[in-house]
């Protein structure tokens, strides 16, 4: 395969992507090989760094002293970084400590979670704890299988039900993609100069710059206040660093600016002018596997650090869902069946499920649909397009440039347009493992790197997606076309092609219920953007928001007369309950019926 153009210029050191546990079991996931970070006579920014953590401890330094060399193991000279705020603060690496040594220790013994600073004390109160850094729940590993891609210790916060309860909701936020070589570090050092300061915390749960949090307060789907029906679930926030499916290592570029691949994207950020190699983790799949092990040891669940669980155990679960948003949303997608298998090892006749939520924008095997000569009777699932190969050209969006075209090239092996990585290059790089259904019908194709294409045609595990129909992110861009500069001309012609694969599902599993419960497949399709609204007025994800998922409704119509009125957090705990009577719901006015459903409390006519 080749590699994408920032990968390539690392062949000097090595690129480990070890994948050598089965997507289904819970086998330990790969030895990691032993790097002499900063020792290649490239380098010549940072030296001697074993992780992005001890780079940026080093640059910190050197903003203190300009004569400290940039050196991760060279003494500090002053203490750097705060561990725990208040009365009596903590440094979080030590004068006279090594930028890796403090690295080492944090990761090896991190602080206690109840000394950390709080943002929420009593209930809807998440409470961090230190994910095992074994894949087994363990501290046994030889080196670290969950960990961070900055090197520091993955972390969860979590708050048991209101009523003791074996149900479980585990949510990982969409703030802060994966990252692939050239962009790891201008993400980790430099989304600041975009205001995304989410980005540089969501690879680490202890930046340097920020330091760690020990409780926050829950909301949307975490929220556990008196109102919300989430309360009757235990509930865990993965505190973002990785990805749900990846099993990788990769060496990264870090330099005193932002390569010439990402300088536009982080247009206040210097040049590079000096570079060295680091290693980077993305250890997703392990952090989900020592999580679930150590929500079933009494050691994970000791929340108030007063040597006895707050919380059941895991092993007794009845229901877990793994939701996620926006890009996690994709990678749970690709994983959720290797988690089901690890959940029930543990529990073995939990219940499984997959919260998709931000992530149904047009899809390539509905496109061809739009081609010169679809077959009869077109769906998604008669004509997919590994087996039509049929897409485009997309409407002309009057750009003046001829990009079209479009293509499963997005999920191929690269190079992209321009040296940009595609799809495929970064779950590669990333080892995410494909979902073994896929791969045992198309083996390792563009097909299994497509997350729609394994939700509708492959994925196990039960699935409710939640989107709007005009999403205000993945409106502006497709994925299916071949140029990443292409953006579809109107909002209407996005929503025309989201509405026609949603039908398409609709259809096809009305026709399998009597062989396959409701319950597999819920579609949740709102239009929160009315009439003339901006294009800003619509929502891209909903998991994370009070207001989307408490308060925000949608109204089922018979003559304009209005039958029930749901939140988005009663339709998901419905579905999860097994009592939804609804488990399709799209606004749509194209389809004549006295019977419809209309976003928002009260009835009117549908758009």
């Amino acid at each position: 395969m080749q590699l994408p153009l920032g990968m390539q210029k690392l062949l000097m050191l090595m690129v480990v992507a070890s994948c050598s546990a089965s997507p289904g079991d819970d086998t330990p996931l790969g030895d990691d090989v032993a790097i002499d970070a900063g020792s290649a006579a490239a380098d010549t920014y940072v030296l001697h760094c074993d992780s992005l953590f001890s780079a940026r401890v080093v640059e910190k330094m050197a903003e203190l002293d300009a004569t400290f060399p940039l050196d991760c193991a060279e003494p500090l000279r002053a203490d750097i970084g705060t561990l725990v705020a208040g009365p009596t603060p903590r440094a979080m690496c030590a004068k006279n400590e090594t930028a890796n040594a403090c690295r080492t220790r944090l990761y090896d013994s991190p602080p206690d979670p109840t000394t950390l600073r709080r943002a929420c004390t009593g209930t809807n109160c998440l409470r961090a704890i230190w994910i095992p850094r074994c894949a087994d729940g363990s501290e046994s590993c030889a080196e670290p299988e969950a960990i961070c891609p900055d090197g520091t210790r993955a972390m969860a916060l979590v708050e048991p039900a209101a009523v003791p309860s074996n149900r479980w909701l585990v949510y990982t936020s969409g703030d802060g993609g994966p990252c692939l070589g050239d962009s790891c570090w201008p993400m980790y050092r430099y989304s600041r100069t975009n205001n995304d300061q989410v980005f540089e915390q969501t690879m680490s749960s202890s930046h340097p710059d920020y330091g760690p949090l020990g409780a926050r307060p829950g909301a949307g789907i975490t929220n556990g206040g008196a109102t919300s029906p989430f309360a009757a679930f235990n509930r865990v926030e993965l505190k973002r660093c990785a990805d749900p499916a990846s099993n990788g290592m990769e060496v990264v570029v870090v330099g005193d600016g932002v390569p010439p691949l990402w300088a536009a994207n982080y247009p206040g950020a210097p040049k590079v002018t000096r570079s060295s190699h680091i290693p980077t983790w993305h250890r997703g799949l392990a952090i989900h596997r020592a999580l679930l092990h150590a929500l079933a040891s009494s050691a994970g669940r000791d929340l108030d650090g007063n040597g006895t669980a707050d919380i059941a155990s895991f092993a007794d679960a009845t229901q877990v869902a793994f939701a996620g948003s926006s890009d996690a949303a994709s990678y749970y997608v690709m994983a959720a069946d290797a988690l089901g298998e690890t959940a029930r090892t543990i529990a073995p006749t939990v219940d499984v499920r997959l919260v998709v939520d931000g992530k149904f924008d047009p899809s390539l095997d509905s496109e061809g649909r739009y081609s010169a000569s679809p077959p009869a009777s077109f769906s998604i699932y008669t004509s997919p397009y590994d087996q039509t190969h049929q897409c485009g050209p997309l409407p002309d969006n009057n750009d003046g440039m001829a990009n079209e075209s479009c293509s499963d090239g997005t999920w191929l092996a690269g190079p992209g347009v321009d040296g940009r990585p595609t799809w495929y290059d970064g779950f590669a790089a990333r080892g995410s493992p494909n979902d073994a259904s896929c791969a045992a019908m198309h083996g390792d194709s563009a097909a299994c790197a497509n997350d729609f294409h394994v939700i509708a045609n492959h994925l196990a595990s039960p699935v409710f997606i939640l989107a709007d129909q005009e999403d205000s992110l993945l409106s502006a861009h497709a994925a299916l076309a071949d140029h990443y500069t292409y953006r579809w001309p109107t909002i209407t012609e996005f929503r025309k092609r989201v509405l026609a694969q949603a039908h398409d599902m609709e259809q096809h599993w009305a026709n399998r219920e009597e062989t396959t419960p409701a319950s597999n497949l819920a579609l949740l399709l709102r239009k929160q953007r009315r009439n003339n609204d901006p294009p800003s007025a619509a929502a891209h994800t909903h998991l994370g928001l009070d207001d989307r998922m408490l308060r925000w409704s949608m109204t089922k119509c018979q003559l304009a007369l209005p039958i029930v009125t749901r939140t988005t957090a009663q339709m998901l705990v419905a579905w999860l309950d097994n009592t939804s009577t609804d488990p399709i719901v799209i606004e749509d006015a194209s389809v004549s019926s006295t019977t419809f459903w209309v976003t928002g409390t009260s009835c009117r006519a549908p758009e």
